[in-house]
């Protein structure tokens, strides 16, 4: 194989990539919304049953790992789009 049939067969990788649906808004929008109806729920589930001490210290592992759910929501796509980019660079620089 040549490096042009390589480098056409890394572009096309690159656009499937670029098509996930992963990368889309509308998919970044409906995760986002399911989150806020998941941490809705969790805070309904929280104020009705706050009497119960043990029921507090479930928070500190509740939180952390609802902020590190946003932070994957919002910040994977970025990551994503970025790590592309890169690889885009280096398919250019090829023979």
């Amino acid at each position: 194989m040549s490096n042009t049939n390589h480098k056409g067969t890394l572009e096309q990788e690159l656009e499937a990539l670029k098509a996930n649906e992963i990368l889309s808004p509308d998919f970044q929008r409906k995760k986002l919304m399911m989150y806020g109806v998941r941490t809705l729920i969790a805070i309904i589930f929280y104020y009705f049953l706050w009497d119960y001490s043990w029921l507090r210290w479930t928070l500190l592992v509740y939180i952390p790992l609802n902020l590190v759910g946003l932070g994957l929501i919002i910040g994977m796509p970025m990551l994503l789009q970025k790590r592309i980019q890169s690889i885009e660079q280096k398919i250019d620089e090829l023979p």
